[in-house]
């Protein structure tokens, strides 16, 4: 199913639709018309064939976002405590989902499409068949590449990264004005530590990826932080460096 940004559109004009391109005074004088008569509809910004005046242009495009969307919720290890995340940049959308790659399926067979489907979460997989969102079993991936390229994009890139799935989109790439410095401070720490100290009273067993995807910073950067609320007891870490856990103090 694809999205189409005509469907609220009536197909054509009749006694009580019309299609004015601006708002003048002819606009007004069929506004006056159907007042003074039974009714009607003035849309504004569509010619008289129907067609917008202005196409809209999408930082990335529908179809892939859409298909990547279903595929998270479909293909999702609800089993973990992670979360679906969704992260939109300028140049590009993330969508990082729990659940690793069956082990006999890798990236390489997903880009050749020569792979049999196996939802993860089948009663899912059939509600979204029926209801028309899944159009082929196991074509997800391939239309997500279609469309990028279509939109004459860079490929996707797909990943597997702290026991998930991540799908990135890119959009078209826009200007950075020159006397912006590359490595911008990060100016809410305090935000930040907040966050991952939310995240650890949920998750005590949550791993450095996963708090580095979360928080949307580097892993080096987490371990900084975590040493720093270590330091300031407001984090304490048991057992071992391999399956231990976090404490939340304060």
């Amino acid at each position: 199913m694809k999205l189409n940004n005509r469907t609220m559109l009536p197909p054509k004009e009749c006694s009580t639709v019309e299609f004015k391109t601006t708002f003048d005074k002819e606009t007004i004088e069929t506004l006056c018309a159907f007042a003074n008569a039974k009714g009607g509809s003035v849309y504004l910004g569509i010619d008289d064939s129907g067609k917008p005046q202005r196409d809209e242009i999408w930082d990335f495009p529908l179809d892939a976002v859409r298909e990547a969307v279903i595929n998270a919720i479909v293909h999702r290890d609800y089993s973990q405590s992670a979360d679906t995340v969704i992260k939109i940049f300028p140049e590009r959308l993330e969508i990082f989902n729990p659940g690793e790659l069956p082990s006999d399926l890798s990236i390489q067979k997903l880009l050749s499409n020569n792979y049999p489907s196996r939802p993860r979460n089948k009663k899912i997989a059939d509600l979204f068949k029926n209801a028309g969102l899944i159009e082929k079993y196991g074509s997800g991936i391939k239309r997500i590449i279609e469309s990028c390229e279509n939109a004459g994009l860079p490929a996707p890139l797909f990943e597997e990264i702290a026991q998930g799935f991540r799908v990135t989109i890119y959009g078209k790439v826009q200007n950075v004005p020159e006397n912006v410095p590359e490595n911008v401070p990060e100016n809410v720490p305090e935000k930040r530590s907040n966050l991952i100290i939310t995240i650890l009273k949920k998750n005590p067993k949550a791993t450095i990826p996963e708090l580095a995807i979360s928080s949307n910073v580097s892993e080096k950067t987490i371990k900084r932080d975590l040493e720093k609320l270590k330091n300031a007891k407001r984090l304490l870490r048991k057992g071992p460096d391999k399956g231990g856990w976090w404490e939340v103090v304060k």
